[in-house]
């Protein structure tokens, strides 16, 4: 039975006059309560029963736990858009409400006319029929919309309410006379309180900041909750600098995961986004030049810019179909690193379109997979793409791959199928030149990446060169596409023609080529 359905069947029961015991419907009412208290599925489906038509998500369930801890003062989330912050931001307020000490809410959003639009949502929340069955009527001591200001006692039951005080404002509004009888704001609510007017323009962040820190909370209660909830619009958002703060408590969330398992992408929110949809979504703003505007939107991920590359770097194009390419190859970077920042090996296939068009990259895939696992993905890449020169990065591992991918080959009959090059990136860490080398291509028109990919687009963009260790699993291993291309395009052009390629000889020109 779902928690709606064990609603509906205690209402049925108290609705019920004949037969059933006073005891039993305040029995009812305290479960019900408690439920609300304690379940975030139940208190979101109590109110929004009417308006659901898909299950509470997991991830919300998430954001009600961290919005509803109560031993933090601050709370900092970055939530994708669309994908219902502002309805949590309003449902919460009653729950802070309903069970905890606070009693004066102010809601700051971007404007005014948005902050009291969610009040009256807030104020509409507590005459739902599902609050007044079990709480009873709220009673309006003052109402302003002019204000933005809501003046009420909350009912608690037993005859008990709660004075509580609702307040709509917009950012750089006028803090005078924020205090109502003698109490000041001892909960908020900031609510996409950036636009990319104040983001873009350093002189409108700076003005924002100021009156952040100052008049705003300077106005709130000494003991105080404050809920900030947005997007990073920008590397320089308020919301992007203060999510580096461990004082706020932050926690990112993007639009796609990783399955923790298989290393596949999927939605933060399944039941209402598909990975085709994300990616749909993600070619519209490609194509108008928007694609640091999407990664903030919708992943939270804002460029590093001077410290990394930008979205302007990077090269799209549609990926043609197997038959229509001249030449393919693989390349594979094994992890087998122990740090949290190299554990993930990159497959990642690429070719020559026959219709004149740059190399690209065609597909890749990224994961936690031991040996065999990273065959099977590999003769999968190969059998689709017909893409039979694989090159294997990691001096340490690349005998024993190699080795161990003959074995199997032979037993899957595909013996001599298969040329695979030992890449040897040379004396001391290349790998930054040739990720620059990458993006460079890219940026001359060089080379391309399929118009639909976010999760390669995703670490090019946080890609930092300042920092030695961090997620660039992805990126270094698609570059050595291109690597391939330069140094062996002689064995890569040659199996396209032939097959096969027998290796008889070394040569040592930044990477090696050796019969293992």
């Amino acid at each position: 039975m779902t928690l709606a359905d064990k609603l509906e069947e205690a209402w049925r029961e108290s609705d019920q006059s004949a037969g059933v015991e006073t005891q039993t419907i305040e029995g009812e009412i305290f479960l019900i309560k408690k439920l609300l208290r304690e379940d975030s599925e139940f208190f979101i489906e109590f109110f929004l029963a009417d308006a659901l038509d898909m299950p509470v998500p997991e991830f919300h369930k998430e954001i009600w736990g961290l919005l509803t801890d109560q031993d933090k003062e601050r709370i900092l989330l970055a939530i994708p858009r669309d994908h219902a912050k502002t309805t949590l931001a309003k449902l919460v307020v009653i729950w802070y409400w309903l069970f905890s000490s606070h009693r004066f809410c102010v809601y700051l959003s971007n404007t005014a006319p948005i902050a009291k639009g969610a009040c009256r949502d807030i104020i509409e929340f507590l005459s739902h029929p599902n609050f007044i069955e079990i709480y009873g009527k709220v009673k309006i001591i003052k109402q302003s919309e002019n204000e933005g200001l809501w003046v009420f006692d909350l009912p608690l039951g037993e005859g008990r309410f709660k004075r509580c005080i609702l307040r709509g404002l917009g950012q750089g509004q006028q803090m005078r006379g924020i205090n109502i009888d003698n109490q000041r704001p001892d909960i908020a609510v900031v609510d996409d309180v950036e636009d990319n007017e104040n983001t873009e323009s350093e002189l409108q962040q700076k003005k924002l900041d100021r009156w952040m820190f100052g008049p705003f909370l300077k106005a709130l209660a000494r003991k105080k909750k404050i809920l900030w909830l947005g997007n990073m619009l920008a590397k320089t958002s308020l919301l992007a600098r203060l999510s580096r703060s461990v004082r706020w408590n932050p926690v990112v969330f993007g639009c796609l995961v990783k399955d923790a398992a298989t290393g596949a992408l999927e939605p933060l929110w399944p039941g209402k986004w598909s990975v085709p949809a994300l990616q749909e979504d993600f070619k519209e703003y490609k194509e108008n030049g928007l694609v640091e505007t999407w990664m903030c939107e919708m992943m939270n991920m804002p460029g590093h810019g001077e410290n990394g590359f930008t979205a302007d770097l990077i090269n799209y194009q549609a990926a043609p179909t197997p038959g229509d390419l001249a030449a393919t190859w693989i390349s594979v970077d094994p992890a087998f690193g122990e740090k949290a920042t190299n554990d993930e090996t990159c497959v990642a296939v690429h070719g020559i379109p026959k219709d004149g068009r740059c190399p690209m990259t065609l597909e890749i895939f990224h994961g936690r997979i031991d040996e065999h696992e990273m065959f099977r993905r590999i003769l999968e890449f190969a059998n689709k793409w017909d893409a039979w020169v694989w090159g294997i990065e990691a001096v340490a591992a690349q005998k024993v791959l190699i080795t161990l991918f003959n074995v199997l080959l032979t037993n899957a009959r595909l013996q001599n199928r298969a040329t695979m090059l030992p890449l040897l990136a040379g004396r001391g860490d290349p790998k930054i030149g040739r990720i620059k080398a990458f993006v460079s291509l890219m940026a001359n028109g060089e080379w391309a990446i399929p118009d639909d990919d976010i999760d390669l687009t995703a670490q090019i963009l946080e890609f930092d060169f300042r920092k030695s260790d961090q997620l660039d699993d992805i990126v270094d291993g698609t570059a050595y596409g291109p690597a391939m291309m330069e140094q062996f395009m002689a064995i890569i052009s040659a199996v396209a023609s032939q097959g096969s390629f027998e290796i008889d000889s070394t040569a040592r020109v930044g990477m090696e080529v050796a019969s293992v």
